[in-house]
């Protein structure tokens, strides 16, 4: 049986954690063909409410290690993950990702068993995204210097909901402290692997269910030059 590894960062959400696992139990149980395993990371400090839920729907409660940085967060997921792994989900815990989608992530590599990411993409034919008009112009402007910059043929390199084949995870080093590691992931990805195939499949990014986004917009500026001056040596 085939294992899909879902890591799920979170920064004390519990209250919209709640409800992503009730949905995504619904989609572990109807696809009973794999087995899965769910990895949370919450923030630096135990979060007794969240962990007891985790402990409910028996799921990995993780805590980052370092520091609050969403990067710490994915590092902190992909290194607990566990080696028989096939495949790695990762799921923003606060709404936006619909756990329903992975059904879609699901069929294309039963499809195509070669695939080596699939991109739930808001920036394709069919995509698209519930934010305002002002984060969606920033967002795409983002994407296109990623893009043109890296020379990647993907029109929404920013989205975290995506589906890796583990062994191409399991041995990439991961430096980015904030959002970009997102970005770092595929960029290093195409750099290690000369025929890596990738799927784009149309996706509605939906705002979060409550409570406030952690990205600030001065900061995620900063961040986002200070990056592409890190990782252009990794550029095509």
């Amino acid at each position: 049986m085939k294992k899909i590894s879902i890591v799920i960062p979170a920064l004390y959400e519990h209250e919209n954690v709640s409800n992503l696992f009730k949905k995504l139990d619904i989609i572990i149980k109807k696809n009973n063909q794999y087995f899965f395993d769910v990895l949370l990371v919450d923030g630096i400090e135990l979060q007794k409410d969240t962990k007891l839920l985790c402990d409910e729907f028996s799921y990995k409660y993780l805590n980052r290690v370092s520091y609050e940085f969403f990067g710490d967060a994915i590092r902190t997921g992909f290194k607990n993950v566990e080696g028989d792994s096939s495949w790695v989900v990762v799921l923003d815990a606060d709404g936006s990702h619909d756990p329903e989608f992975i059904d879609n992530f699901i069929i294309a590599v039963e499809q195509d068993p070669e695939l080596d990411v699939i991109i739930a993409s808001r920036y394709i034919p069919g995509g698209s995204t519930d934010n305002n008009i002002f984060l969606i112009y920033l967002s795409k402007i983002v994407n296109i210097i990623y893009r043109v910059f890296f020379n990647l043929k993907i029109y929404d390199v920013s989205n975290n909901f995506r589906m890796y084949k583990y062994s191409r995870l399991k041995n990439l080093e991961l430096y980015e402290n904030n959002f970009e590691v997102v970005e770092e992931i595929l960029i290093k990805l195409f750099h290690n692997f000369e025929n890596l195939k990738v799927l784009e499949i149309p996706f509605r990014f939906q705002k979060r269910i409550s409570g406030k986004s952690r990205r600030k917009l001065l900061p995620f500026a900063v961040t986002f030059v200070s990056s592409i001056l890190r990782l252009k040596k990794y550029g095509k």
